[in-house]
């Protein structure tokens, strides 16, 4: 872990929330450096612009959003205490509306006219992916919140330039498989059908599959149907002990909870990260009790650290929805570590190179934040939570 370093941090603490940036202050742990700023992406005077590359309309509106919100919050709050290095930070916003084309041509957008030194994005993976190969040919490094696989295997030209803010898909759904099969042996699965559901539906069969656990039963949904009963039927002939949910979607994952108590599938029922929010939880209704969820956040209930952002949130009358805005409140702390970290020029090139020597405690989730030059995710399974939906919220099970 990257030692703390005393000095001036964000400047004087204002006398109103003297105990709240001083908790901020101690989340990011920034050391004073340089002011010197060369020539590269960045100018050498003005503002430092970060990128939202993000789904603010479409069908993950419900993840881009919170992400913008929690990216913004705290870059108002870092700017209130004086800035990264005496200067501002401007986030430049551009909604990709859940097409990928515009995921690309936003990189492009943000790079060029905006002059970012950094991106936050996609929302979704398929975004990242669209958008990874415009950041590597323009040396500007991409830093994702979200679980996809793909986004950071080292294989990908672009992998030097992308980092993960996010906890990736092979861990939570090792902790899924884990908890599942501590105490069953019949094991079924439903998975939306795209890229994140098909593979980590293999990951289950080909990867954590156990001489002692048997997969009793699939069934998978397009991301958009309404009414998945004969799916939940399915299941529930194949008699699993529990049910892993490989799924991204609230409201594809409250058609399975309703479906599954209307058809009469008792089995336990575990998901990942991808739908712990609360809006699955206002769509799914009491349907969700009993449901084990691996988060990285509880909004209804946050811990320590999560508290802190959410502090900020209650500043501005706003509450945590769910993940999303610790984990692009995330990306905004590494980036700004990184420019800290910067000797004296700040442009992609430099943060790039800085950010894989970002180690620190993960400002808001548990574990630790820290990159590599082989490892450019920041998260891994120390961040991942175990709750539980009962009486319409998110319990925290303090044991896995």
């Amino acid at each position: 872990m990257r030692p703390n370093v005393p000095g001036r941090r964000f400047g004087p603490t204002p006398a109103l929330v003297p105990a709240l940036v001083a908790a901020l202050i101690a989340a990011i742990g920034l050391t004073g450096c340089g002011t010197g700023v060369g020539p590269g992406s960045a100018s050498a005077e003005g503002p430092l612009r970060i990128g939202l590359l993000l789904e603010l309309s479409g069908p993950a509106a419900s993840f881009g959003v919170p992400e913008r919100d929690g990216a913004q919050i705290l870059a108002d709050e870092i700017n209130r205490e004086g800035g990264v290095r005496g200067r501002q930070l401007e986030l430049s916003v551009y909604d990709t509306a859940g097409n990928t084309t515009r995921c690309a041509r936003g990189a492009s957008d943000l790079i060029r006219r905006e002059q970012v030194v950094a991106i936050i994005g996609g929302t979704t993976g398929s975004c990242t992916l669209a958008a990874a190969p415009v950041a590597e040919r323009n040396k500007i490094p991409m830093l994702a919140p979200n679980g996809t696989i793909q986004v950071t295997d080292p294989a990908n030209s672009f992998f030097p330039w992308v980092f993960r803010s996010q906890v990736s898909d092979l861990e939570t759904t090792k902790a899924m498989f884990d908890g599942a099969a501590s105490a069953h042996s019949r094991l079924g699965l439903f998975f939306q059908q795209d890229a994140y559901g098909k593979d980590t539906a293999d990951y289950v069969r080909n990867v954590l599959a156990q001489p002692t656990v048997t997969i009793a039963g699939e069934a998978s949904a397009p991301l958009t149907v309404t009414d998945v009963a004969s799916q939940a039927t399915q299941l529930r002939n194949a008699a699993p002990d529990a049910v892993l949910l490989q799924l991204s979607s609230a409201k594809l994952g409250a058609a399975f909870t309703h479906a599954a108590q209307q058809v009469g599938l008792e089995a336990e029922q575990w998901v990942g990260n991808g739908i712990g929010t609360r809006a699955f939880v206002d769509a799914a209704g009491s349907s969700a009790d009993g449901l084990h969820v691996m988060a990285v956040a509880n909004p209804y209930d946050p811990g320590e650290r999560l508290a802190r952002l959410g502090a900020l949130f209650a500043e501005r009358g706003l509450r945590l929805e769910g993940f999303g805005e610790a984990l692009a409140a995330t990306a905004v702390v590494a980036i700004v570590e990184a420019i800290e970290q910067s000797p004296e020029m700040v442009g992609g090139q430099e943060i790039r190179d800085a950010l894989e020597r970002v180690c620190m405690d993960a400002p808001y989730t548990e574990g630790q934040l820290c990159f590599g030059p082989d490892d450019h995710d920041a998260l891994d399974a120390a961040a991942i939570v175990e709750v539980v939906v009962r009486d319409g919220a998110f319990v925290t099970v303090d044991e896995r």
